[in-house]
């Protein structure tokens, strides 16, 4: 081989592996953060190996409903959050085996809100945006290539190369991004996204939990194979559902839900049929009719905590420096609670006093 020849191809070799060890850093660093979820997720791989109690997983119905802080503070529990915004039942078998590679916590939590319904989406533009919201958040592993390959209708190298698909994002880069490059950032909130605003809401009425509707059939398949692995693999599932405003055909299908879960040995949690147990308010306790605020989050996070001591037993002890990771963690994330809180109680005042004025006029 002549010398010139040898040269260029050591240049080229030289060249690839730059571009191959720069291709994961920069795809991470071009991610999107959709509700503040990259956050969430690089926070979730920051934490120490097998330091966490509970992992909860689940859409939106997850991540302004459970203060793991204050779950911390109150009940001593750890925990972290693999929640996006509309996330589907299909990415649920996968979002476990993630959790599992770093953490065995006592309990995997996992919301069913999703699980009631269809996955038959016939535009593969609107299957790609509901998983991508998942999928950007999950490290570059065989797990995530085997959830895309597994759950979209079809599939391009861009839906497996955030580089390809977020080329455009230098555009919005900013210095601070680079912290993402190896996808891990510490996330003293845990996950958790506070929510002030009132917008109150008619109570859904109480349905019986004889009143069930059939779920689909591959839903109750999903449902199964869930209870399968987590039973092949030692892990313990707490399936919940969490309060909103519901209607009639969402009960019955959560209480079908629970019938399936239930027969298996494993415990399901429906606030809906908890409302009076849990003090939800329904005038001030939400910010829209599908998810509550601080003050209703307060609520079904307490009630939790006090379910999981109960029925799971008390949090096991800590080392000293997680201990003390928690506790300062705690102070940042109570520090924005008051905040919060201190919005939300100016916010449900207007309310009241708007309800009382309508009063009065009619």
């Amino acid at each position: 081989m002549k010398k010139e020849t040898l040269v260029n191809c050591i240049k080229a070799a030289v060249f690839t592996g730059i571009a191959a060890a720069l291709f994961v850093p920069v795809s991470y660093i071009l991610r999107p953060s959709i509700d503040n979820r990259k956050q969430a997720f690089a926070g979730f791989y920051s934490e120490p190996q097998d330091s966490l109690d509970l992992v909860f997983m689940g859409s939106s119905s997850v991540y302004p409903y459970y203060a793991l802080p204050y779950l911390w503070k109150e009940y001593g529990y750890t925990g972290g959050m693999l929640s996006t915004s509309i996330q589907r039942a299909e990415n649920i078998p996968y979002l476990v085996k993630e959790a599992a590679k770093t953490q065995t916590p006592m309990l995997m939590v996992i919301e069913m809100r999703m699980f009631y319904r269809s996955r038959e989406i016939s535009d593969q533009e609107e299957v790609r945006f509901f998983n991508h919201v998942t999928v950007d958040n999950l490290k570059y592993s065989k797990n995530r290539f085997e959830l895309i390959y597994n759950t979209y209708l079809h599939t391009s190298v861009s839906d497996y190369v955030d580089f390809i698909r977020y080329h455009g994002g230098w555009k919005d880069f900013t210095p601070q991004d680079i912290r993402f490059w190896d996808y891990k950032d510490h996330d003293p909130y845990k996950g958790f996204a506070f929510n002030a605003e009132v917008d109150p809401q008619q109570p859904p009425l109480q349905y019986s939990d004889e009143e069930v509707l059939p779920l689909y059939d591959y839903r109750i398949e999903e449902i199964g194979s869930l209870m399968d692995y987590c039973g092949e693999n030692g892990i313990t599932p707490l399936f919940i559902y969490s309060p909103y405003c519901l209607d009639a055909e969402d009960q019955q299908m959560s209480d079908t839900m629970g019938a399936i879960i239930r027969e298996r040995g494993y415990e399901y949690i429906d606030f809906n049929h908890l409302y009076e147990e849990l003090g939800i308010d329904f005038a001030t306790d939400f910010y829209n009719d599908g998810h509550v605020n601080i003050h209703g989050a307060m609520k079904v996070t307490d009630y939790l905590g006090r379910y999981i001591r109960e029925h799971y037993g008390a949090a096991p002890a800590h080392p000293a420096e997680i201990t003390a990771e928690w506790e300062a963690d705690y102070a940042v994330w109570k520090a924005d609670y008051d905040a919060c809180m201190a919005e939300w109680e100016e916010n449900a005042a207007a309310v009241k006093a708007e309800q009382t004025e309508q009063a009065a006029a009619e």
